[in-house]
């Protein structure tokens, strides 16, 4: 296969904000409270690449593919505590928790799958779930003793497997009472 001059495209774009200052540098993306979620299908970018001499020349042994590149776990990417207005800090027990990522829907008609509260090597399920979509959760948020958790997201996904996916959200946060 000879790819000549062919030119590859690949595209990502970037929402652009009038209060933005970065221009066509790159910069962070920072959200001004907890209510506003990542969400990757709003972020693209344009730019061009052309096969040079040496993949010209390799361009028959080389296979091309394409990947997802954030893999098939499920990732959560921030808590918001409804209830004290916190994001990745505390866990108010009766209130509303929400975890915002990726591929966090689960069955909650199967035990192991769901959102579990980490403590002390042992675990509490969620059993009132409000919200259950691929970028968020929205739950009831059981009652348990004050003490530093983990948070963890646990789905078999859509892969038709036995295997289980989990996902622990790498700050532990505190639970209190109202």
């Amino acid at each position: 296969m000879d790819l000549g001059d062919q030119n590859f495209s690949i595209e990502f774009n970037y929402p652009q904000n009038s209060d933005d200052k970065c221009g066509d540098s790159n910069c962070g993306i920072v959200f001004e409270d907890g209510e506003e979620i990542f969400d990757p299908s709003d972020f693209h970018e344009n730019f061009m690449v052309t096969a040079g001499r040496d993949m010209n020349q390799n361009s028959e042994k080389d296979i091309f593919t394409t990947f997802d590149a954030s893999g098939k776990e499920p990732l959560i990417l921030q808590y918001y505590d409804v209830s004290t207005g916190t994001t990745n800090e505390t866990v108010t027990v009766g209130g509303t928790g929400k975890l915002h990522g990726s591929r966090l829907t689960f069955n909650p008609e199967i035990n192991d799958e769901g959102v579990f509260f980490i403590y002390n090597n042992t675990e509490l399920k969620v059993d009132k779930i409000k919200t259950n979509h691929p970028g968020e959760l929205v739950f009831e948020v059981p009652e348990m003793e004050t003490g530093t958790y983990y948070i963890e997201l646990r789905t078999r996904l859509n892969d038709k497997t036995s295997n289980i996916h989990v996902s622990r959200f790498i700050k532990s946060l505190d639970v209190i009472w109202p």
